[in-house]
């Protein structure tokens, strides 16, 4: 299952080399640093939006193919 990871380096909550480990725990996972805290996604959006982007491009493009779903009939 594709995975990815949103590290955040300045986190004083969950320690980055935690972070590491859980992420290397994953087979396959990708890692997107973010050089903020834990609180990142509200106080720094310029730096965790890119990263959570990057994540979300890396497990689609690593994901099973989507196909169209036919619109149920009325």
């Amino acid at each position: 299952m594709p995975t990815a990871v949103v590290l955040t380096e300045q986190d004083g909550h969950i320690p980055p080399k935690y972070q590491a480990l859980m992420a290397a725990q994953v087979p396959g996972a990708s890692v997107h640093p973010v050089d903020a805290d834990h609180y990142a996604c509200v106080a720094r959006p310029d730096l965790f939006v890119p990263a959570l982007f990057a994540a979300c491009r890396s497990v689609a493009l690593r994901g099973a193919p989507v196909h169209a779903v036919p619109a149920a009939a009325s």
